[in-house]
């Protein structure tokens, strides 16, 4: 289904469904996604 003009959403420019895309938006995030973002908060390493 085509929203009239809407042109092309995110999710369907990058060829995933419409209803992954909604499902990606409220996934939990993963243990590995949050010790990369503590990581990221304490800087540069050099």
């Amino acid at each position: 289904m085509r929203l009239s003009g809407a042109g092309n959403a995110t999710w369907e420019r990058r060829g995933v469904s419409r209803s992954g895309f909604y499902a990606r938006l409220t996934r939990r995030r993963s243990q590995r996604n949050l010790a990369d973002e503590r990581l990221g908060a304490l800087g540069p390493t050099s």
